[in-house]
């Protein structure tokens, strides 16, 4: 029609669902809103509305991406691993960035350190003068005090005799000399008890200085014992190492992931190779029932019993079946993972469990297959029959008659002992031996 048009809007903004088949091809629906405030190219021509502002589209395109999601288990255990990492690193970055702030602070430190020794050692040698002083003091003291006394003790007579004037002038004169040597000492003593004062002022302000750098060295112990602590509580190497190991963990589990995929890719070639098998057997066995219901109908031949030959075989049997449950108890078979593979010591044992059942047609066996729970119960389920049935094959292969044997595959679901160690792993991952009588 005339009034219909096509219209190109660009920016525009779409919500919408996209429905994905098995083939990888996807088939979008929704709606479209352009991104512009006037209409540049209307659907209806000469119309009055923006009619392009919202519009209907469908689409069908391709999908690229894995068909297979990964496995429930490992997934989140690296997702759990990633955060560790992450985690580990970003205390491992608090850890230093705290250590370099220490080292930051050691010079300071270093110096208070060294004026510190140097006041000790100040101030030990002024309290070493300052006893020597206080000893030069008390010898002044005691020098002036005995030249008073000698000065106190000049004779007062009033009528001497000339050796008395003699000897009391020779008096007068030692006082004198004495005299000016006590004011010598006595100024002496006041410079030294000027000194004496300098130096406890001196002492003080060592002090005060010493109380000072005290305290700075109280910070700097408080430091040291945070530092302590952080090494003690997160050392640098250990977190490398930890660091190191989850890092391992996650490189392991990713070449567990890829050796499960691997294993996956085999499998679904066994499922179709066993899909095709069994079709095989169905054909082979819808002609064996034709056959059968031709022998069915042919008359029977009469068999006459002979009651001595079958009475010495039950005897013989019970025997047999005695010694083979004794055999067959507490025994198994062992695999490694996804391995199906008999081992040497494995056939020598099957060797023994052949020749009994050779000896008791009448007994069936149930072969028993079992795993860990490492993977899908559907993989497990596949593998523990694949190992029950490489156990059956070795007895046919030995004569055993296949309609003896029953094989059976529980997958994880009866284990014998924790899953959760690797001991325990290799205990399930077993094939066991049950009579069915």
């Amino acid at each position: 029609p005339d009034k219909i048009g096509g219209h190109l809007t660009f920016p525009y903004a779409s919500i919408g669902i996209s429905l994905l088949s098995k083939w990888n091809t996807t088939l979008d629906l929704g709606l479209k809103y352009s991104m512009f405030a006037t209409d540049k190219i209307d659907l209806v021509k000469d119309g009055d509305f923006n009619d392009a502002l919202l519009t209907p589209y469908i689409a069908v395109g391709m999908h690229f991406g894995r068909k297979e999601p990964l496995p429930k288990k490992i997934d989140p255990e690296i997702v759990k691993l990633r955060k560790d990492l992450n985690a580990t690193d970003l205390r491992l970055n608090e850890v230093i960035e705290q250590l370099n702030a220490v080292t930051l602070q050691l010079p300071e430190l270093q110096k208070l350190q060294m004026s510190i020794e140097q006041s000790e050692t100040n101030i030990a040698t002024l309290q070493t003068q300052y006893a020597q002083m206080n000893i030069k003091v008390t010898e002044l003291t005691n020098k002036v005090n005995n030249l008073e006394q000698r000065v106190a003790q000049v004779p007062t007579q009033k009528t001497p005799s000339a050796d008395i004037y003699a000897n009391e002038i020779k008096q007068i004169k030692d006082t004198q000399s004495a005299l000016a040597a006590n004011m010598a000492t006595k100024e002496d003593i006041a410079k030294l008890e000027q000194e004496k004062a300098e130096i406890a002022i001196t002492v003080n302000q060592i002090n005060n200085e010493l109380a000072e750098i005290t305290k700075k060295l109280e910070q700097l112990d408080a430091l040291t014992a945070q530092v302590n602590a952080i090494k003690g509580a997160a050392d640098v190497s250990a977190y490398s190492k930890e660091l190191a190991e989850l890092r391992n963990m996650l490189n392991n589990y990713e070449k567990e992931l890829a050796a499960i995929r691997t294993d996956t890719e085999n499998l679904h070639k066994a499922d179709n190779d066993l899909a095709a098998n069994i079709n095989d057997l169905r054909s082979r066995l819808l002609t064996l029932s034709d056959e059968l219901k031709k022998l069915s109908e042919k008359p029977k031949p009469v068999v006459t019993p002979e009651p001595q030959v079958q009475e010495k075989p039950q005897v013989i049997e019970k025997d047999y079946l005695a010694e083979l449950e004794e055999e067959l108890q507490g025994k198994m078979i062992h695999f490694a993972t996804n391995a199906t593979t008999l081992s040497e010591k494995d056939k020598l044992f099957l060797d023994k469990v052949a020749e009994y059942l050779i000896k008791l047609p009448e007994v069936k066996i149930e072969v028993q297959g079992h795993t860990d729970n490492t993977g899908s119960v559907k993989i497990n389920n596949t593998i523990s029959y694949n190992r029950a049935k490489s156990v059956a094959d070795y007895l046919i292969a030995k004569g055993v008659p296949e309609s003896q044997l029953i094989v059976k595959g529980y997958g994880p679901s009866k284990p014998i002992a924790s899953n959760k160690t690797a001991q325990g792993r290799a205990t399930n991952r077993r094939v066991q031996l049950v009579i069915v009588k």
